[in-house]
């Protein structure tokens, strides 16, 4: 399995930590300070699937509405497979 799944750059260990971060203001009821990291983990990630799908409940977004699938949309346009398949 470690093999299939890459780490995660610089960049995108930092995103994870400002989605952690706003996870966290958010179950703390701070939901307005936890939106500019969840912003900037969109920034650091946007081809992070998990991290940018996962703010939206958090957001108030409907993760399968409009925002989703204009999301989707762009992510798939960048060369993004929705599935990979397994190597032999």
């Amino acid at each position: 399995m470690r093999a299939l799944v890459p780490l995660p750059s610089p960049a995108g260990q930092q995103a994870r930590a400002e989605f952690g971060l706003g996870r966290w203001l958010v179950e703390r009821g701070r939901a307005e300070a936890a939106e500019r990291h969840f912003v900037r983990a969109g920034e650091l990630a946007p081809h992070d699937f998990t991290i940018r799908r996962g703010t939206m409940p958090m957001r108030g977004i409907d993760p399968m509405g409009p925002k989703f699938r204009e999301m989707f949309q762009a992510w798939a346009a960048s060369g993004n497979p929705y599935y990979r398949p397994l190597p032999e």
